[in-house]
């Protein structure tokens, strides 16, 4: 999902002794993020009202919004000292301790504040985020929720409350919170768009990929302008040339190209574009179609587009009716030829490992692995070992093959993989890949090559709930986290696994 960071409260109180106009500009300049305007206007009201309370938190609300915390700290500091009771100044405070990375400090006046208010919301969704930055969730639960069950359209509560139980894997509560959104504010894409993606990992695709649509102003993408975006009527295909293009990642391509058959026998004309990474794999694997690079779309000819990952929404698809047909892949023989003579013949079973994803990716910390945690499996006799790791984690490697008795147990093929087709290559001649969520696994599992796919708590959308299995890819295996972070007790599970197939092989 497309969360933003938790955004605490920092309350702005009634201005009773300013004047109609006074108090527009006083709400506005802030709203408006006129800073440097808010500022001098603040400061004219305290040269006519010396210490006037709402003026100096507006200034220091200013200050906060900037950046400058130390400044924002003074301002709220004497409002404090000055007024000891009041429940404002001292949640606002606690905003301004959270921004300097004083969580303990700010639970302190967070838990003050509370006990003047009587249980202000701002107050409880405060100390709710606050238990998220201490990585607190099930305290961050009970607090959303209790502001929600106070407050039941409190848009910030739901909206944190949604995000925590999906986190959690109360999927229904997620479902619900995001539902009461969308009725809400029917208007916000981003609303629309988490209820999609959790729609979709509840099993609901065909509302689900509806709501996902929304992606495009949820993400300020932009669609492809001037062109007719495709609204799946077949029949508009049949003198037209379509373009389907890749909009996200390496791993989404792979797995929605599975939907370039059924477009390629009814379309007059169908023009795929996608990374220039992909483009020998797609052209081997779909000859009868014109591939391009994304680069050239202003430069191509066509009458009607979609994006790849709206093909689902477009066809209808359900998990009745999902084209999961495998392999839809192919790869040119010259690379298979290839690989085959530099791998030899083994004797032992060949897996390919894949620890890292891309680490631009907002969910990579929570998917990706050390390599040292796969040490166990190195153990189990019988098994002839191959990274196919790129990127940054490749450089794990170095330390963890100069360690005792690691050396020689991991054969690194990352530096020859100049290509997409030679990382299909590598797989078709493997037995097993073992692989975190990246892209390598919607390729071995679209070349129906047997994949263990190893998959955090709160795995990604398309992976659904609680399955070992994916609809997408018949030949994979999922193996799940029990609890967020427990990647220890997966490992024991694919050790034990791992033992089993060579056990059963020989």
């Amino acid at each position: 999902m497309t969360w933003p960071n938790f955004t605490f409260i920092f309350v702005s109180p009634d201005n009773g002794e300013l004047s109609e106009s006074e108090e527009k500009l006083f709400v506005t300049l802030t709203q408006e993020r006129r800073w440097a305007g808010a500022v001098k206007f603040y400061e004219a009201i305290l040269e006519c009202r010396p210490d006037y309370p709402p003026a100096l938190n507006a200034l220091a609300n200013v200050a906060h919004e900037n950046r400058d915390y130390d400044a924002a700290f003074r301002l709220l500091g004497s409002l404090v000292k000055k007024f000891p009771k009041n429940p404002i100044w001292m949640n606002n405070l606690a905003v301004i301790l959270v921004a300097r990375g004083e969580l303990p400090a700010a639970r302190s006046a967070l838990q003050k504040a509370l006990r003047m208010s009587s249980g202000r919301h701002e107050v409880l969704y405060n100390l709710g985020c606050l238990a998220v930055c201490e990585d607190n969730l099930p305290a961050a639960l009970q607090l959303f929720r209790q502001v929600v069950a106070a407050e039941p359209d409190h848009l910030r509560a739901l909206f944190a409350l949604s995000r925590i139980a999906k986190e959690s894997g109360l999927v229904d509560e997620a479902i619900a919170g995001c539902r009461r959104l969308v009725e809400l504010v029917p208007e916000d894409a981003e609303f629309c768009q988490n209820l999609g993606l959790v729609l979709l990992k509840n099993g609901n695709w065909r509302e689900g990929f509806k709501l996902y649509e929304a992606r495009w102003q949820a993400n300020s993408l932009s669609v492809l302008p001037s062109k007719q975006l495709w609204d799946g009527d077949i029949s508009l295909l049949k003198d037209k040339t379509i373009l389907l293009w890749a909009e996200q990642g390496l791993g989404d391509t792979l797995q929605f190209t599975r939907y370039l058959p059924q477009l390629q026998s009814t379309a007059k004309h169908v023009l795929v574009a996608v990374s220039d990474l992909m483009i020998g794999l797609m052209q081997s694997s779909f000859p009868l179609l014109e591939i391009v690079s994304v680069k050239e779309l202003k430069r191509i000819n066509y009458q009607i587009q979609a994006p790849l990952l709206s093909l689902p929404y477009l066809f209808g698809s359900t998990l009745e009716d999902l084209p999961d047909r495998v392999p839809y892949l192919q790869i040119e023989e010259g690379f298979l030829a290839r690989w085959r003579k530099a791998l030899g013949r083994a004797e032992n079973l060949r897996v390919g490992l894949v620890w890292g994803g891309n680490p631009a990716h907002r969910n990579d910390a929570r998917r990706s692995m050390a390599l040292s945690l796969f040490a166990p499996l190195f153990r189990v006799d019988g098994v002839s070992w191959y990274s196919l790791q790129k990127g940054e984690q490749e450089k794990e490697l170095e330390g963890f093959l100069v360690a005792p008795g690691n050396s020689g147990c991991l054969e690194n093929l990352a530096p020859k993989l100049d290509s997409f087709e030679d990382t299909a290559a590598v797989i078709a001649h493997l037995d097993l890949v073992i692989s975190v969520d990246t892209s390598v696994v919607h390729l071995a599992g679209a070349l129906a090559r047997p994949t263990w796919l190893l998959l955090p708590f709160d795995a990604d959308w398309r992976w659904m709930l609680e399955r070992e299995d994916s609809p997408w890819y018949p030949t994979m295996r999922l193996f799940r986290q029990p609890e967020p972070g427990d990647w220890p007790s997966v490992i024991e599970r694919v050790y034990r696994c791992l033992q089993g197939v060579v056990s059963g092989r020989f």
